[in-house]
């Protein structure tokens, strides 16, 4: 064998090598240098990549999907949770914000703020189904637990519409205090409405009345809302850059915990961890925080980093946070 030959081809072999054991090392850095909060029993994970200002999330019935409405392209990012892999489903040139899952897996209906308008669309093919004209900046949506009704916070016109999921027809509009921004149900079944301008009214779907407003601590921005079990209400105060609790327990302020010198939180969303046993949030400031429901204090922050706007937790307890300004998913899991 030529001595040179032998010399190149041990060369060869050698840059393999060493370029394999660079990007082994690279990888375990990466694994190693994403963020953890010990305390609290969790760790940022990889993040999904996803379209262009991702906004509202819905987790599939079997929690194998998550499913991102992408504002900037006008479609829907369908992740694989297992894979990873992801497909795009096309839906309309305009700024779409929130998502809603069927429990049967087979719909899912997402909001049009530009034209006030809900898509449904056929899962698992991304089909557009059809249309419905509701109020105008439709911002939460929110099934029926028998799916037949999908409730949207119009932000733009002061309303509540209900719509039928089977005709895609508006059946009722119903009038609330300024600027409904979030919708969740309470555990007597009615819909409570969380105002961007600080109210927090309950809708009785029967009768279609609506309660007083809560009064609340002091004036407030109300963004994402959720409600545990006991009635027990939370809500992102994007004002005071707090988490509010309301109910039986009294209403007061929960701190989300310290952040660095000069950084706000400002607070977007909210969410229950499957037991109920913390509050979790997510703010512009890039970080999750969590509040325990027992004690009603910070149990901890963690830097996820971008601009979260939206969150959702599986079952599993893993987290999911909408990146607005990175096009992607952020995810949190546990240690």
């Amino acid at each position: 064998m030529n001595p040179a030959s032998g010399r190149f081809r041990f060369r060869l072999i050698f840059l393999a090598v060493f370029a394999a054991l660079v990007v082994l090392a690279g990888g375990l850095a990466l694994i190693f240098l994403l963020p953890r909060a010990p305390a609290l029993g969790l760790e940022m994970l990889p993040a999904l990549q996803v379209g262009t200002e991702p906004l509202g999330m819905a987790l599939s019935s079997d929690q194998k999907m998550l499913y991102v409405a992408n504002a900037a392209d006008g479609s829907i990012s369908a992740v694989n949770l297992a894979s990873g892999a992801s497909r795009t489903y096309p839906v309309v040139k305009a700024r779409l914000n929130s998502l809603a899952a069927s429990s049967n897996g087979r719909a899912l209906y997402v909001s049009d703020v530009e034209h006030a308008r809900i898509y449904a669309l056929e899962l698992p093919s991304g089909r557009v189904r059809g249309s419905v004209q509701v109020g105008d900046f439709p911002q939460a949506l929110l099934l029926s637990p028998d799916g037949s009704r999908l409730y949207s916070a119009d932000t733009g016109s002061n309303t509540v519409s209900e719509v039928n999921t089977a005709t895609l027809k508006r059946l009722s509009s119903t009038p609330v205090s300024e600027r409904p921004f979030s919708l969740a149900y309470d555990p007597d079944g009615n819909l409570v409405v969380a105002g961007n301008l600080g109210a927090l009214e309950r809708i009785d779907l029967k009768s279609k009345t609506v309660s007083p407003p809560t009064s609340l601590p002091d004036l407030s921005r109300l963004l994402g809302l959720c409600i545990g079990t006991d009635g027990q209400t939370y809500v992102a105060d994007g004002l005071s850059g707090e988490v509010l609790s309301l109910g039986a327990r009294g209403n007061r302020k929960l701190d989300p915990g310290a952040l660095p010198l000069g950084l706000e939180f400002s607070p977007t969303d909210v969410a229950l961890s499957p037991d109920e046993s913390k509050v979790y949030a997510v703010g512009r400031s890039g970080y999750l925080s969590a509040v325990s429901v027992s004690s009603q204090k910070s149990l901890g922050t963690l830097e996820l980093g971008g601009d979260l706007r939206r969150i959702v937790v599986s079952s599993a307890g893993r987290i999911y946070a909408s990146d607005f300004a990175g096009a992607r998913v952020r995810v949190v899991g546990r240690r």
